[in-house]
């Protein structure tokens, strides 16, 4: 896939097919799901996080009879029904012979478009979502795991110790309580917006707003310094967005990431209204709402990878994101990008030094293998891309473990 493909400008009438992820549902409505279309002037792909492979192989590691559960719970997701056999049958089939590592190779994707005849991006779309939803019930049951693990400690330790105060926060209790600014008056000052994934027809009612407010409000293509406010459409539930290049962009710049539907109630209350109630507050591949747009508004002092420095060795992120792609969206968060391989880690503890790559095993010969061996025993984490996508979709540095390369 193109660098141009990730987010680029569509004529009217032009379409495209989008599968979305929906909050709550299992792995058998996921990939039951059949395809929509979205219709837009000038918009986004929207992208899906795809299952990491190092997630598995770190679960499988740690407790190979949890990992056997998880494989008996995920295998829930290759029932096929009549309906099914000629369409989604063969990547089902496809899926539960490769579960710990779901990527088809480009033959095999070949083959999986003669046998349902669809087309190479859906397809990958299919894939990507279906990963999606393995790493989320694989989190589920990692968290629960951990959970019950801290219990059976709490309960030894108060054996031994008659008066305790615990303080700890397993990490399904924590909350992270976000101090919401107090109310602007909208109506003075200037609003620049940039739009991604909406209809034609919503398009219009943005213009429509436009013209009403000539000197308050302007449109822009594009994600810049200028730029206040990011518009967001095809919303499978309230304030949950898509993932596009556009939104990175937005975050990584504090913006409000906004609701299609605060246009709408601008036009209806005559106003230009109060932004809270509308502002996005998740996403749709990870369904939840997590509250990283927010975060990251409210936090313009912060420079999210200020202490890290990359080194990007894979070709982009997962075939949607090209490298010049990935290293802007880096150098927007303020991290650095090293010029060559990095052999040690910086003396600067506080500093990472990280390698963005996909895959490395098999190596191209024992000499790489040493020296990829070499930069780790030093102090270089090697994390699959999508390390980046989503500590900037939560504003937050994300654990190493469930994204480190293993060989």
């Amino acid at each position: 896939m193109s660098s141009q493909s990730y987010e680029r400008s569509k004529s009217n009438n032009s379409s495209m097919n989008v599968t979305i992820v929906a909050s709550g549902s299992s792995l058998i409505d996921l990939l039951n799901q059949q395809t929509s279309q979205t219709t837009s002037k000038d918009d986004s792909t929207p992208t899906m996080l795809s299952e990491n492979i190092s997630r598995r192989r770190t679960q499988q590691t740690r407790n190979s009879e949890s990992n056997g559960r998880d494989n008996e719970r995920l295998s829930t997701l290759f029932n096929t029904t009549g309906r099914e056999r000629n369409t989604t049958a063969p990547l089902k089939q496809w899926l539960y012979e490769h579960q710990h590592h779901p990527y088809p190779t480009e033959n095999e994707r070949k083959e999986l478009m003669e046998k349902t005849s669809m087309s190479a991006y859906q397809i990958t779309t299919w894939f990507t979502n279906a990963r999606v939803q393995m790493r989320k019930e694989k989190t589920l049951i990692s968290k629960n795991e951990e959970k019950q693990e801290n219990n059976i400690k709490q309960k030894k330790n108060s054996n031994h110790v008659q008066t305790t105060i615990d303080l700890t926060i397993s990490s399904d209790d924590e909350k992270v309580e976000l101090h919401i600014n107090s109310p602007i008056l909208l109506n003075q000052k200037q609003i620049v917006l940039a739009y991604s994934c909406l209809y034609n027809y919503q398009i219009v009612e943005l213009h429509r707003l436009e013209s009403i407010y000539p000197n308050q409000l302007s449109i822009s293509g594009y994600v810049n310094d200028q730029t206040t406010h990011l518009i967001m459409g095809n919303e499978e539930k309230p304030l949950l967005c898509p993932l596009t290049l556009k939104l990175f962009q937005g975050i990584a710049r504090h913006l409000y990431i906004m609701s299609y539907q605060w246009i709408i109630q601008c036009i209806k209350q005559n106003n230009i209204i109060d932004e809270i109630n509308y502002e996005i507050r998740g996403d749709i591949p990870f369904g939840e709402y997590h509250d990283g747009m927010k975060r990251s508004r409210l936090s313009k002092e912060v420079k999210l990878f200020e202490k890290c420095q990359f080194f990007i060795l894979c070709d982009g992120c997962q075939g949607s994101m090209s490298k010049d792609e990935l290293s802007a969206l880096i150098q927007l968060c303020h991290g650095s990008i090293l010029p060559t391989f990095p052999l040690t880690a910086t003396t600067d503890n506080s500093t990472f030094t990280i390698v963005l790559c996909n895959a490395l095993s098999p190596f191209d010969s024992a000499n790489q293998q040493q020296l990829f061996e070499l930069s780790r025993s030093n102090g270089i984490h090697f994390l699959d891309p999508e390390w980046i996508i989503a500590s900037i979709i939560q504003f937050a540095l994300q654990p190493f473990d469930c994204y480190e390369e293993k060989f």
